[in-house]
């Protein structure tokens, strides 16, 4: 699969829709491999993670009512985004400093991120300074 250049990232809060990011540069995923996308390649910011692609400051995600697309730009004059991907979430249960949420399982309905296809990195799931997720990995709550 490619992360295809020109795609965008958006954020849609409960405000509205925001500004996209437009992928500046086509990604590779293989088979059966995983990508970390994030605001920026700083790894003591991120906690000791290496992104694969940084899309800077265009995305600011609330801890409550957000959500967060992958869409391809189309229309006449590019104004227009038709959405290829989405995960929404409203409670706090979806974000928790340091602590990933993650899809059981890709075959999954991804569209709710507060329900219950979605669990809490599990606590073996350490990385970098003490950060709860696996980057680059099958997720600790995978559920064939």
């Amino acid at each position: 699969m490619r992360l295809q250049q020109n795609l965008v990232i958006a954020d849609s809060s409960g405000a509205g829709r925001q500004p996209y990011h437009r992928i500046a540069s086509s990604l590779e995923v293989p088979s059966g491999a995983y990508v970390v996308l994030g605001r920026n390649s700083n790894t003591a910011e991120n906690g000791g993670v290496s992104l694969d692609y940084a899309y800077g400051n265009s995305l600011q995600l609330a801890n409550s009512v957000d959500a967060v697309k992958i869409s391809r730009v189309w229309g006449v004059d590019n104004s227009d985004t038709l959405t290829v991907n989405r995960t929404q979430y409203a409670q706090s249960v979806s974000w928790q400093n340091g602590i990933s949420r993650e899809l059981k399982n890709p075959a999954l309905d991804n569209r709710n991120m507060d329900g219950s296809n979605w669990a809490t990195a599990l606590a073996s799931a350490l990385y970098g300074t003490g950060t709860r997720g696996t980057p680059k990995a099958q997720n600790s709550t995978y559920t064939p």
